[in-house]
């Protein structure tokens, strides 16, 4: 199913903005059918969600929207392919995270072409004024070039005692990442 180029609001989806209800399939199903997704202000409760193709996730500030992740493991999104972005939204989780990303991009074997050794990656992206708060990890590159990080504040990471390990950003866990340019990051306790 070839996605639409139109604006996709994930309160046509059914999310919930007040934060009460799980939104993961609704933010999903806005995905899968648009390659631009806004979030309006609110807080979304959100598991896990697979963003496939060129794709712009958008909220309406870092401290006006926020994804609130109901797993303390694993990743809330995961890019799977080039040329996505991600603008004004702020991250956290209903407890200390212990594993995963909020953010999550790697080389992958090329889909396309499964049986090629010529990889497909989630390159060419962005992420921009985006909060983070309460990660593990909270962004997480592995294999993936050209990305362009600015303006992203760091709370509250999950201390060491706890799950050791953690980082702000990550690259390069598996595999080479790069070129990362990086401007603008700030990292405190609340």
């Amino acid at each position: 199913m070839e996605k639409s180029h139109f604006l996709a609001n994930v309160l046509n989806f059914g999310a919930d903005p007040t934060g009460i209800l799980d939104s993961t399939a609704a933010i999903q199903a806005a995905c899968d059918s648009s390659d631009h997704v806004y979030l309006p202000a609110g807080t979304y409760l959100v598991g896990h969600v697979e963003v496939t193709g060129h794709a712009t996730l958008l909220g309406a500030g870092d401290h006006a929207t926020t994804l609130k992740s109901t797993c303390t493991t694993g990743n809330v999104l995961t890019f799977l392919d080039h040329g996505w972005h991600v603008r004004d939204l702020g991250f956290d989780a209903v407890a200390d995270r212990t594993d995963g990303a909020y953010i999550y991009a790697a080389w992958k074997q090329n889909r396309e072409f499964p049986d090629s050794t010529a990889p497909g990656a989630a390159n060419f992206a962005t992420i921009e004024n985006v909060a983070l708060t309460r990660q593990y990890v909270g962004i997480d590159l592995d294999g993936c070039w050209s990305v362009n990080i600015a303006h992203i504040t760091a709370f509250d990471g999950t201390d060491d005692a706890v799950a050791p390990g953690g980082a702000i950003i990550r690259l390069g866990r598996e595999t080479y990442t790069g070129p990362v340019h990086i401007r603008g990051l700030t990292a405190r306790t609340s």
